[in-house]
């Protein structure tokens, strides 16, 4: 298999953590930031980044592979939270809406390819989700290729992705 150029990642459950009190899709602006990984909107719900994700980002950062979300939210409140948690700048092309998954990584390897021309092919990518149905439309968008995982499946915490690289 080739090397994997680009994980795509969902929000809820994945990214952010499954102990938060709402999703992403539930915050009310504004938000407050009340820990280097942690944001409170102005009706009181906590949302939490995965302990790991930050870590994990930095790694494959560091590797030189590209980031994106593929993640079922409201955009404004979603692209709010990870310019809060001052994450946003890992994350190229990103697809925040309420959008078919499976359409949304065929336009984020289109993006790539007309904005970056960055050519990556299906075998190219993992891409990572909680939902089974959505790592259904995940495998069709791709073909049957690249790497589809499931949260709580497949793996159980987002470090172990680094070693299926």
């Amino acid at each position: 298999m080739p090397r994997i150029k680009l994980v795509i990642f969902d929000a809820d459950d994945v990214l952010f953590s499954s102990t938060s009190d709402c999703y992403l899709g539930q915050v009310t602006l504004p938000t407050k930031r009340i820990d280097e990984d942690a944001i409170k909107d102005s009706a009181g719900c906590k949302v939490r980044l995965d302990e790991e994700a930050r870590t994990v980002l930095h790694e494959l950062k560091k590797r030189g592979i590209h980031m994106s979300i593929d993640s079922i939210n409201r955009p404004r409140e979603a692209e709010e939270i990870l310019r809060v948690l001052e994450i946003d700048r890992f994350f190229e092309h990103s697809k925040i809406n309420f959008d078919d998954k499976g359409h949304n990584i065929i336009e984020i390897l289109s993006d790539f390819k007309a904005k970056d021309n960055l050519e990556i092919s299906p075998d190219e990518v993992m891409f990572i989700d909680d939902v089974e149905q959505f790592c259904l439309d995940a495998k069709k968008a791709l073909k049957g290729k690249g790497k589809i995982l499931q949260m709580g499946k497949d793996i159980n915490h987002l470090s172990e992705l680094l070693n299926l690289l």
